[in-house]
Parts: structure tokens; C-alpha cells; sequence
């Protein structure tokens, strides 16, 4: 597939293109099957272009009715900037996507952000659509789908062409383990490799390992605050000095306070 640089040329002339945003890949294998899979948490600055992309669903270039796929499974952390964006699709699209769609399989993440999404899915989606399918991985959709190997083949080379590199998937998992004292001359010397690597890396990926590291301590607190942790703990037991500190930064990554982030994500998963 083809990636377009702005997501009206998609619009245009969508089959066998893709359009490559900084959280997120909406691809058209075909005038029947497509899709969108997510590269990392929503990043805001994709909001506008994104929401141009809502009138894809109902393009006159699709068949009258596809098949589609939309991976979720990367999204480790669910902010509520994020989650009301969600709403704002599905209050907007789902309905006509219903009228066009044949077949529609979601793969979900791991954790409670899995949980509040299956949610979201069963209030939203479930009662529209006759052939819907949660997944925990895509090749449940593909069977869904009856995906022939060739068409399979090509939506996976496009998944790894713009896949998180495995040095930041180790990064990550590094820096989740331990968010409270890591630095970038200890995670490149656990990684093995020289601390510009590690940067270049970041960079060629559009971030840096600050913004990782305060990531990767806003996903460590969401777990432990969901646990439930209490915030003034969950500040200390993640690296940050002050529990003030902690509010700015959770708010700048979340939207939310850490006490706010909380109680809606657990009446979400209850819901």
C-alpha cells in the first residue's frame, strides 16, 4: 500500500493507499477490506487530521459493503482526551459505518485499557453490527475475514513497515519496570548499545527519552492508582519528588487528574 502524505488524498482515492499519522495508520488494502492500527497512546496533534478521515467509511470508491479492521492493541494507556475522541468517532460514524460494513473484528489491548474499550465496543458497537468480533490478536480477524495468505500478507508487511522499533518496545519495557530511577546512561548500558544510538532511535521515532520516561511513569502510576493506590504513594513509588509534580505531569499526559483519572476509568470498566 501506498502511504499518502495528507489524509484528504486518501479521501480521494483511497484503495491500495495508506496515511501515516504520528499514533496512528488508516490503510485501504482494498475497495472490501480496511483498517486502521495504532502506533502508540493518541497523540493530540493527530486530532484534525484523523477526524478528516471519519468520511472514510462512507467513501463511494469502498464496495457497498467490506470488511473492517481496527487494531487497538497498542494502546497501553487510555487518556481521556483519548477515550473522548473515541466517543466522538463512534457517536459520528457508527451508525452509517453499520450500513457498509460486512464484517468488523477490533483487537484490544492487554489490561484494564482492554477492559474500558470492550466496554466502549459492547455499548457502541455490539447492537449495530450482525458480524463483530473482539480479537486478541489480528490473525482472529483474518479468519474472520477469510483473509486469502496474499491480502494477509500485505496488511502484516504494512503493520512492520511502521511497527514500534524493537529498541523503544525495549525501552519501554524497561522503563515501566522501573520508573523511578532510570536515566538514559543506565537504560543504554541494560540495552547494550551507546547512548546517541538510543537517541537517534527516539528521535527517528519523533520523541526522546525524557518524554518516554515521564510515559513510562504516567502508565506505571495509572496501573497502581487502578490497584488502588493512593495518589500521595503512587507520586513517591514512581519517581516523582513532589505530589504536585506528579498532578502536572499526569494532567499534561492525561488530561486528567490522578484522583479524576481514577474514578473515570473505573466506572468505565464497570460500566
Amino acid at each position: 500500500m501506498i502511504p499518502v502524505p495528507d489524509p484528504h488524498e486518501l479521501l480521494a482515492d483511497p484503495v491500495g493507499r495508506c496515511y501515516v499519522a504520528r499514533s496512528l495508520v488508516v490503510w485501504v488494502q482494498s475497495p472490501s477490506l480496511l483498517g486502521a492500527f495504532h502506533l502508540s497512546t493518541f497523540d493530540p496533534l493527530d486530532r484534525a487530521a484523523v477526524t478528516s478521515v471519519f468520511d472514510l467509511p462512507a467513501s463511494p470508491r469502498l464496495a457497498q459493503r467490506y470488511d473492517l479492521l481496527h487494531d487497538l492493541s497498542a494502546l497501553d494507556l487510555l487518556e481521556e482526551r483519548a477515550f473522548e475522541f473515541f466517543e466522538m468517532f463512534l457517536a459520528r460514524s457508527a451508525a452509517a459505518i453499520a450500513t457498509r460494513v460486512r464484517r468488523l473484528a477490533v483487537v484490544l489491548p492487554q489490561g484494564y485499557t482492554g477492559a474500558v474499550l470492550e466496554g466502549l465496543a459492547t455499548r457502541w458497537i455490539v447492537p449495530l453490527f450482525r458480524e463483530f468480533r473482539m480479537c486478541d490478536r489480528r490473525e482472529e480477524a483474518y479468519r474472520l475475514f477469510d483473509l486469502a495468505p496474499e491480502p494477509a500478507l500485505e496488511v502484516d508487511a504494512l503493520y512492520r513497515a511502521h511497527e514500534v522499533p524493537p529498541m523503544l518496545v525495549r525501552l519501554r519495557a524497561l522503563l515501566i519496570t522501573d520508573p523511578s530511577t532510570s536515566t538514559l546512561e543506565g537504560c543504554a548500558e541494560s540495552l547494550a548499545v551507546s547512548q546517541r544510538s538510543l537517541q537517534r532511535c527516539l528521535s527517528a521515532r519523533r520523541t526522546n527519552f525524557r518524554r518516554e520516561l515521564a510515559l513510562a511513569r504516567v502508565r506505571a502510576a495509572g496501573e497502581l492508582l487502578l490497584a488502588g493506590g493512593k495518589v500521595e504513594v503512587v507520586a513517591r513509588q514512581v519517581g516523582f519528588a513532589t505530589g504536585e509534580a506528579f498532578a502536572v505531569s499526569f494532567r499534561n499526559h492525561t488530561g486528567e487528574s490522578p484522583r479524576g483519572y481514577r474514578d473515570s476509568m473505573m466506572r468505565r470498566t464497570l460500566s
